[in-house]
């Protein structure tokens, strides 16, 4: 039984239990604040319920569900690393589908297609003497 102050999750809705708002309402940010030392690692987690309430609601894009589950984590007036915008900040271990910035994608996408170096280039070829 949920007690009227839990302010966890419904799913499939991700609806406040006891308040019946979006979720993670004001109290359960609050809650999760006071339970993590770690802001990153803060981040890491709601980014992991971000992807899975966007399985849940059956989203196209999990990017759009940012704001309302990991932005608020992060430290007032920070930037995103990418592309400057302080809509969003891109946080170690969050895949990047799940943040909202072209720039990121963008820069995988470009680093992920370079070609490999070739076996032994870069390094100095000794021919041993007969």
């Amino acid at each position: 039984m949920v007690t009227d102050n839990e302010h966890r999750a419904a799913r499939p809705s991700w609806r406040c239990l006891t308040d019946g708002g979006e979720w993670p309402c004001a109290e359960a940010r609050a809650r999760l604040v006071a339970a993590f030392d770690d802001r990153d690692e803060l981040s890491r987690q709601m980014a992991r319920l971000q992807a899975t309430a966007a399985d849940d609601l059956q989203l196209v894009n999990p990017a759009s569900l940012h704001r309302r589950f990991v932005k608020w984590t992060r430290e007032h007036g920070e930037c995103c690393r990418a592309c400057g915008s302080r809509m969003h900040a891109v946080v170690p271990g969050i895949p990047p589908r799940l943040v909202p910035c072209d720039d990121l994608r963008d820069h995988i996408r470009a680093t992920a297609h370079r070609p490999a170096p070739e076996a032994g280039a870069g390094r100095h070829q000794h021919r041993r003497q007969p």
